[in-house]
This record gives structure tokens, C-alpha cells and sequence, in this order.
């Protein structure tokens, strides 16, 4: 009758020497591929386009000259919605696309 090999048995006779002497051959292979992988990697990265992301904030100053000073600014501010319009405005304007074409062209 033929003996049958189990898996489980051949491994338990293997020792870590059997092992490396069993895998050391791939080594030349194995440190080819992390060359080529690095290689690859560093030309992908020299060539390939930066994306940058970037944000800012902007404080616009409403410099309005309200006949009759003195008044509550606070109360105005609140109810008269007299500093909406400036900042609409502005907002305006920074989305232009004449601005926008300026600040890529000078990027």
C-alpha cells in the first residue's frame, strides 16, 4: 500500500535552518523586485504633477462714515444689514475670473 504524505507531518520535521536554506535562493529575486519597485516609485513621483490644496481667510474692513457718529454701531450693525452689501461685494470680486486668472498665471 502507498503511504500518503500529510502536509502537517512534513512541516513539523522542517527546522528554521531547512527553511532558510530553502528560501535563501529567492533572495537575488526578492531584492530585485524592491529595486524595480523603487525605481518605479521614484520615476512616478518625478514626474507626476503636484497637487496642492490651500486655504486662506481674508478680513475685509467696512469703512463705513455714518452721518451723525456716535450712535449705537452695534444696534445698526444687527438690524440695518448696512455691511452685507460690502461683503457681497468683496465676495464678488474674489471669485471674479479675471482675479482668479491673475492669481494662476502669477502661481
Amino acid at each position: 500500500m502507498e503511504e500518503q504524505l500529510n502536509p502537517k507531518a512534513e512541516l513539523s520535521g522542517l527546522t528554521v535552518k531547512d527553511m532558510f536554506f530553502k528560501y535563501v535562493r529567492f533572495i537575488p529575486l526578492f531584492i530585485l523586485s524592491v529595486a524595480v519597485a523603487l525605481l518605479v516609485a521614484w520615476i512616478y513621483l518625478r514626474y507626476a504633477t503636484p497637487i496642492f490644496s490651500s486655504q486662506g481667510s481674508i478680513l475685509i474692513k467696512n469703512e463705513s462714515n455714518r452721518p451723525g457718529g456716535g450712535g449705537d454701531d452695534k444696534f445698526e450693525d444687527l438690524f440695518m444689514n448696512s455691511g452685507t452689501s460690502n461683503i457681497q461685494n468683496e465676495m464678488e470680486v474674489l471669485k471674479s475670473r479675471p482675479l482668479l486668472e491673475r492669481v494662476v498665471r502669477a502661481l
